[in-house]
Formats: C-alpha cells, sequence, structure tokens
C-alpha cells in the first residue's frame, strides 16, 4: 500500500475516562478511515501530489482522496497501539461523542491493557502540560 495507517479504534473520551472499541474486524484491509496522526507514506508519494491540500481542516482526508485518485492504496493497520483522545479543548475533527458511543462495542473504564498502549496514553494533553506554569 502506499499509505498505511491505523483507524480510531479505540477512543478515550477524557471527561468520563472511558474508553470505547469501535469498529474491530475491519483492519487489515483497503479503508479510507484512518487518522491522520498514523498516516505513513512514502515522501515521494507526497510530492508528487504537490504536498498537502491548502485547507484549515481535514488536511489527512485530502491527503488521502489526492493519492487514492491517483491510485495508491490507503491500507488500513490493526488499531492496537493508538488511542484518538476526545478532551474537551477543541477538535479539528467534529464527531460527537455520542457517535464514537454509538459505535462501541465494548467499553472500559480508563485506558485498557488491550490498546497495547501501557501508560503512554495517560499523560496530560499539551494544553494541560503547558499551564500549569512548568
Amino acid at each position: 500500500a502506499g499509505l498505511v495507517g491505523k483507524a480510531p479504534e479505540f477512543v478515550h473520551l477524557d471527561e468520563e475516562s472511558t474508553t470505547l472499541w469501535r469498529t474491530p474486524g475491519k483492519a487489515e484491509a483497503p479503508s479510507m478511515g484512518i487518522a491522520g496522526g498514523t498516516l505513513l507514506a512514502p515522501r515521494a508519494a507526497l510530492e508528487e501530489i504537490g504536498g498537502f491540500a491548502p485547507v484549515g481542516r481535514a488536511i489527512d482526508h485530502y491527503l488521502k482522496v489526492a493519492l487514492r485518485e491517483r491510485g495508491v492504496t490507503v491500507f488500513r493497520t490493526h488499531g492496537f497501539g493508538f488511542v484518538l483522545r476526545r478532551h474537551g479543548l477543541g477538535h479539528t475533527w467534529t464527531d460527537t461523542e455520542d457517535r464514537y458511543r454509538a459505535q462501541a462495542v465494548r467499553t472500559f473504564a480508563g485506558i485498557p491493557a488491550v490498546a497495547g498502549l501501557a501508560d503512554a496514553a495517560r499523560f496530560a494533553p499539551l494544553a494541560e502540560v503547558a499551564g500549569d506554569g512548568g
């Protein structure tokens, strides 16, 4: 595949300290449903399409579309090791927490070991760290 990434299969709702597991069983297949922060592609592919689109939102979406239009396969790998955090501080991806809840096949208190993250996802968002005076 020319573009590979992970879907936001695990979504952590910080305000509730709950993790939702959604869309399992759709991995290891072509998919446009991969998260921008997980994308991997050869630099040449990005250069071929002229770089990132000059848009303020959905930059990853435009990248996926532009590559797919050139015949590049967009591939979704497993979702383990990546948790999308919803922290209420403003997001460029405007889905509501209710939509994530409706898609959940299982919920966990906190961040579960099954997500494959150990303590990595437990850190505070950067905005919280920057505001602590240190």
